[in-house]
């Protein structure tokens, strides 16, 4: 039984909104009403119960503080970004003369001689080096890209790296036989050798043509070494 003048909340349409990813709700926090950041999906619930206290450890916090719907929150950290110090571009510039105004025509003709542009190597236009060590992951599909780091403009490269701008970085020389599935080339490099150099888990570069030399059988047993030299090594039923 409610006391007098005590008015319920209303309860809010169900909602699939979720804060934007440079923002994070503060982690398990219940209001003093028994909601949590979810219930806040609309900015005229801020404005009415923002003030409302958090429950237990975070009791000192409001929902205003809390939740990123209603201007509170933390900031998600953005992933490390290092331009490619190598990199150099058909006309000598580095990445250091490029804003992301320019990153639209950053492509031929100013990508070097292996393909590569601003927008593979520069962070300003969405590329340079934000990988995680997940990427060392062995794929999972029948149709195998390389577990194996590719070598792009002398950079160690995957297959994940590929598919986070696949339009443009699968037509680089050699890329879809490394990333077939990525690239959505199986049907043309599924049982084919890799044409790209690519490195060993000891970081010693290679082609698939040194697994075919001689030892075959060893190095095929490699690890990763299979799934990248397809052909060579006999990793497909070509019958």
């Amino acid at each position: 039984m409610f006391c007098a003048g005590y008015s319920p909340r209303p309860t809010p349409a169900p909602t699939t909104a979720s804060p934007t990813s440079l923002c994070l709700d503060f982690p398990n926090f219940i209001d003093t009403f028994g909601d949590d950041c979810s219930f806040y999906s609309n900015p005229e619930l801020c404005s009415q119960w923002g003030s409302s206290m958090g429950t237990g450890m975070q009791s000192n916090v409001t929902v205003n503080q809390a939740c990123c719907n209603c201007g509170g929150g933390a900031l998600a950290p953005e992933p490390a970004c290092n331009d490619w110090s190598s990199w150099i571009d058909s006309y000598g510039d580095g990445c250091d003369v490029y804003r992301t105004e320019w990153c639209g025509s950053a492509a031929e003709p100013y990508y070097n001689d292996e393909g590569v542009d601003a927008n593979d190597a520069c962070c300003a236009c969405g590329g340079g080096d934000t990988e995680n060590v997940a990427d060392d992951d062995p794929p999972e599909e029948s149709c195998l890209d390389s577990p194996t780091r590719l070598m792009i403009n002398k950079k160690k490269k995957s297959c994940k790296w590929v598919a986070n701008n696949a339009i443009t970085r699968c037509l680089k020389k050699g890329v879809a036989s490394h990333c077939p599935e990525t690239c959505g080339l199986c049907s043309e490099y599924e049982c084919a050798d890799s044409e790209k150099k690519w490195y060993l888990k000891n970081g010693k570069k290679k082609k698939c043509g040194w697994v075919g030399r001689k030892n075959s059988e060893d190095r095929c047993a490699m690890e990763g070494v299979k799934q990248t030299c397809r052909a060579t090594c006999g990793e497909c039923n070509l019958a």
